[in-house]
């Protein structure tokens, strides 16, 4: 019975489920309460709490920049940005206990290992199917994988992620892997992300790197990626709308030196200035909750970087904290000398990438169930 409830825990939380209903029924966090409530359904079960010193200090990242962003924000009477703050994080907190006691109790049983990581590409996989359909099936030329998953680069990040487990797991879905890697790989490319293009390329010159003497699997992952680009160009690209071809080729301007980069990058790079401006007229020392979440001088949009909302929204001591925090992870995954060396550098850069791009990895529930499935696995 507990079985069943972890693995339906997994399902929504990796799945993107509260995204889905939430599109089909317009109405944001329509199954936040059930992941609230399987939370402490799986804590109240546990005979036994067993949990990740890194998974501690993960929470301990999140606790400090609540605890200054509060003190900050208190000082100023914003008690509604407290409040809010409060609303998306302590969840988050929540669903990163449990399931880091959940995997750990079920990561003592070694076949329960593969188990998980084939459920979770089975789940992500299905994802990637309904990308490609919505692709496929939308006349909007403005399509970039959003009609069931709202953020285009995280449904890029989902994909990347099954394109991760595929390639670390030798001996899962043998007769179909090829299948599997091409649907993550077409998922990435008709998100039209450039985060997620730029995780793609990451994770192929990683494993590039790590299977540089293991030529089969060289050899499949470079057949798989040439028919993955070659059907793309012979189809896929003949129906591009032009908006959506000049999403790749804004990916090449990125490294161009004539080019406008808070075009690029969608105001992106422009709303960075704005914040590290405001950073230092701060004095490093954080201007309160929720103030880098919605910036009024650009249309209430987001600082769009992790980074830069911690150190501006708390101050330098939670920044200098997630970064000892970010370099501990770095130098922990650089010792292994295992078979998790490929799939947990991959999944931490994807999250690093990501973390540049976007201010939501905090709450955002896909991100920390991939989180703490990562310093899980790391401390195996």
């Amino acid at each position: 019975m507990r079985s069943n409830i972890f693995f339906l825990y997994l399902l929504l939380l990796f799945g993107g489920f509260n995204e889905y209903f939430s599109a089909l029924f317009e109405s944001s966090q329509l199954i936040s309460p059930l992941i609230l409530f399987l939370s402490f359904l799986l804590i109240f079960t546990t005979k036994k709490f067993i949990i990740s010193n890194n998974t501690i200090l993960l929470i301990l990242v999140i606790v400090v920049y609540l605890l200054f962003g509060t003190l900050i924000s208190a000082s100023n009477y914003e008690y509604e940005n407290i409040f809010s703050s409060l609303r998306s994080y302590l969840p988050s907190i929540l669903i990163i206990f449990t399931l880091s006691i959940s995997l750990k109790e079920y990561y003592q049983v070694e076949i329960n290992r593969l188990k998980i990581d084939k459920f979770l590409i089975v789940i992500l996989s299905l994802h990637n199917l309904i990308t490609l359909l919505g692709f496929i099936l939308s006349t909007d030329t403005y399509f970039r994988g959003e009609s069931f998953i709202l953020n285009s680069n995280l449904s890029a990040f989902m994909s990347n992620i099954c394109l991760v487990l595929v390639l670390a797991n030798k001996d899962i879905f043998k007769g179909l892997k090829s299948l599997v890697l091409i649907l993550s790989v077409f998922a990435i490319l008709v998100t039209f992300s450039r985060t997620g293009l730029i995780i793609l390329i990451s994770i192929i010159l990683n494993f590039i790197y790590v299977s540089r003497f293991n030529y089969r699997s060289f050899l499949l992952f470079f057949v798989v990626s040439f028919m993955s680009f070659t059907i793309y160009q012979l189809y896929f690209s003949e129906n591009l709308s032009s908006f959506q071809y000049g999403r790749i080729i804004e990916l090449r301007d990125l490294f161009s030196e004539d080019s406008d980069i808070g075009s690029v990058t969608s105001n992106r790079a422009n709303i960075a200035q704005y914040g590290i401006k405001k950073i230092v007229n701060d004095n490093f020392l954080g201007s309160g909750l929720r103030s880098f979440h919605n910036i009024s001088e650009f249309r209430n949009l987001g600082i769009h970087n992790i980074f830069l909302l911690i150190l501006g929204e708390s101050g330098l001591i939670p920044f200098l904290f997630y970064i000892y925090f970010i370099t501990r992870l770095l130098i922990k995954n650089y010792r292994l000398k295992d078979d998790r060396r490929f799939k947990l550098f991959s999944i931490i850069f994807s999250i690093l990438i990501f973390s540049l791009t976007s201010h939501s990895i905090f709450f955002d529930k896909i991100i920390i169930a991939v989180f703490t499935y990562y310093l899980t696995n790391l401390e195996i």
